[in-house]
């Protein structure tokens, strides 16, 4: 069973470390119920994970193909030298110069 962990902890049964926002895998009820109460992991086991669809389905049968279009001619012509120029000329920040030593 995969459990999330929520406060970091060292397993004395495994030896092992678990840091926050890890899983914790196993198997012992009792024991997991014990890390549960001192608020090591969450309540509930992790949903299991969905299998990744495979990549050369080309989808459902009778399904349209789906086609990539390219932006529209209004967002193209939004961006004129003008306006790319502007953006160019912004003010940046300040570069820090270095200290003079004194000596």
């Amino acid at each position: 069973m995969k459990i999330r962990v929520t406060r970091s902890f060292h397993d004395r049964a495994t030896k092992r470390r678990y840091n926050v926002g890890g899983t914790y895998e196993g198997t012992d009820a009792k024991r997991i119920k014990e890390l549960q109460a001192g608020g090591y992991l969450r309540p509930f086991p992790l949903p299991p994970a969905r299998p990744a669809p495979p990549a050369d389905s080309a989808g459902p049968e009778g399904a349209p193909e789906t086609v990539e279009t390219t932006a529209a001619p209004e967002a193209a012509a939004a961006e004129t030298p003008e306006t790319a120029s502007a953006v160019e000329s912004r003010p940046t920040r300040p570069v820090p110069r270095p200290r003079a030593r004194a000596g």
